[in-house]
């Protein structure tokens, strides 16, 4: 069964533009997706419809077999977005606070959030920055933090729109390191990037959208070389005819 179904789905803006038309799209549990496209090309307005951020203007999304939008508890418990400003997505004082902002907010005994808290920290790697304060962060601890914010609400899918934006080469391989240990341990991920080097060696697919439709869709090796046919850069060492490396293995 397919995690996450997108039938016939179209969005129109509020001056009736249309941002999206006709996507379909079918992600199987534990894939790692790449979505790439130029600037406009519709890739956050299809992510915000994958947790009811956004409300079709035709078609449906489901998640696990339910339609977002007859559940949209359930769709944000079990998709969770990271933004590329994590700045926007930390609320607390502290690093402990703002993971633990969610499952209080769902109500959960203040045991089980401190237990998902303390379990969730371990996971980013923030164990030993959980008393202080998010402004004092690096980039790429914030973007971890960001992480950390989506996992204590237990997940099944983390989609990431352009999480490497405004990182240093350290921050950008601290959340390519928690991206893979979490498709290890069984997530589905779905990530949008410009920079389609970072994701090589993790990705099994890529998704090339365009003017708000799916243009290309297949192995993520297979469509790297066709990738600046439609606004994207191409990894040098594809353009070398070479191989290109991972950048965790460096």
């Amino acid at each position: 069964m397919n995690i996450i179904e997108v039938r016939n789905l179209s969005h129109r803006a509020t001056d009736s533009k249309l941002i999206l038309a006709n996507i379909n799209l079918a992600i199987k549990p534990a894939e790692f997706v790449v979505v790439a496209g130029a600037n406009g090309s519709g890739k956050s307005t299809l992510f915000k419809h994958l947790n009811g951020l956004l409300i079709p203007s035709e078609g449906e999304v489901l998640i696990d077999g339910i339609a977002v939008e007859d559940d949209f508890k359930r769709a944000r418990k079990m998709v969770g977005m990271i933004f590329q400003d994590a700045d926007s997505q930390i609320v607390g004082e502290t690093v402990y606070d703002d993971a633990a902002f969610g499952p209080e907010n769902l109500g959960l005994p203040s045991d089980e959030v401190q237990q998902l808290v303390t379990q969730t920290l371990e996971v980013v790697g923030l164990s030993h920055l959980k008393d202080v304060a998010p402004h004092l962060l690096s980039g790429g601890e914030k973007r971890r933090l960001a992480i950390a914010g989506v996992l204590t609400m237990i997940p099944k899918i983390l989609v990431f729109d352009e999480p490497f934006s405004n990182l240093d080469y350290p921050g950008i391989r601290q959340v390519l390191a928690q991206m893979a240990a979490l498709h290890r341990g069984g997530h589905t991920i779905i990530v949008s990037t410009h920079n389609l080097e970072t994701v090589t060696g993790l990705a099994d697919r890529l998704i090339l959208m365009q003017a708000g439709t799916i243009v290309k869709d297949g192995s993520f090796e297979d469509l790297l070389p066709s990738v600046e046919n439609f606004g994207i850069r191409m990894p040098e060492a594809t353009r070398l005819g070479m191989k290109v490396q991972p950048w965790l293995t460096r």
